[in-house]
């Protein structure tokens, strides 16, 4: 971005939470200033200003305000003819459609994106989109996922860039963990964990302690896997990260209903309603009628 012209003052935080706080007051008027923006012919403002948006509006999660602030960036990108701005907003829109569970959708969106890219030499914008990629694409041409995740290390590694090949790493150490490679998987995800603690990039670890969970829980380890899912919900939630945060506590939720803890299970799974309802998910409905049904049994 060019530098801001005299006059214009710059926002400073001390610290994330009042970053977040920013972002929370600020997204409220964000369509209102984007529809501002097109009408003024400022596209480049327009798709500027989604995309800077993305990262916070993707952690809180409202997917479909998401589809029609990145449309509206999309379709600025595209009048400018910025194709690499285009490839951003596709990618945008894949997670966006891919949470809302339109897989083919976000399907197409990451393709799209992949295809722009195919232009220029951007390895670690292009490596994020293939790990977007992975999961509406095991869902409806299952098989591809384990590729594209070590095609986004092989990008982040020529990238010089150490933290998305650590998160990479653990990527598709899930997806060999989904085809039975449990050995593989816990030793890959535990490299990608110690890496990304050293980094300090604690939505990552998060992440990776997940995984962990996962792979201990599949290969009978439940009590080790309560454990590494609490880990990783701290780390998810401290960041902030409620979408992913409710996902590992409704698997911790799953673990205690294997090992027979119906009450601890059941305490997991209001955590996850808590998580979901803070970001206006409407999963808090499915996973209080699972622990309804739990309590009915």
């Amino acid at each position: 971005m060019e530098a801001p012209l005299p006059g214009v003052i710059v926002e400073s935080f001390a610290g994330p939470a009042q970053a977040t706080r920013w972002f929370v007051a600020e997204s409220l008027v964000l369509p209102a200033l984007l529809a501002e923006a097109v009408t003024a012919g400022l596209d480049r403002h327009v798709w500027l200003l989604g995309w800077g948006f993305s990262e916070f509006m993707q952690r809180r999660g409202p997917w479909a305000e998401i589809l029609h602030v990145q449309g509206i960036a999309l379709g600025a990108a595209e009048r400018l003819g910025d194709e690499l701005a285009a490839a951003r907003c596709h990618n945008s829109l894949g997670r966006a459609h891919f949470r809302l569970g339109h897989d083919r959708e976000a399907v197409a969106h990451f393709e799209r994106a992949l295809r722009l890219h195919a232009n220029f030499s951007e390895p670690v914008l292009e490596a994020h989109v293939h790990l977007g990629l992975t999961v509406p694409l095991s869902r409806i041409r299952p098989g591809r996922e384990l590729g594209h995740a070590v095609r986004a290390m092989e990008l982040f590694r020529q990238a010089g860039d150490a933290v998305g090949e650590a998160r990479a790493l653990n990527n598709a150490s899930w997806w060999r963990a989904k085809r039975g490679e449990y050995e593989q998987a816990l030793e890959d995800c535990r490299r990608s964990q110690r890496l990304l603690a050293e980094f300090g990039y604690a939505q990552g670890e998060g992440h990776a302690w997940d995984s962990i969970a996962y792979v201990l829980n599949a290969m009978g380890d439940h009590a080790q896997a309560v454990v590494c899912y609490e880990r990783a919900a701290d780390l998810l939630q401290s960041c902030d990260d409620l979408h992913a945060a409710a996902e590992t506590l409704v698997r911790l939720g799953e673990t205690h209903v294997e090992a027979g803890k119906a009450e601890a299970a059941l305490d997991a799974w209001k955590r996850a309603v808590e998580c979901y309802e803070a970001v206006g998910d409407a999963n808090a409905a499915k996973v209080r009628e699972r622990a309804r049904a739990l309590r009915n049994r």
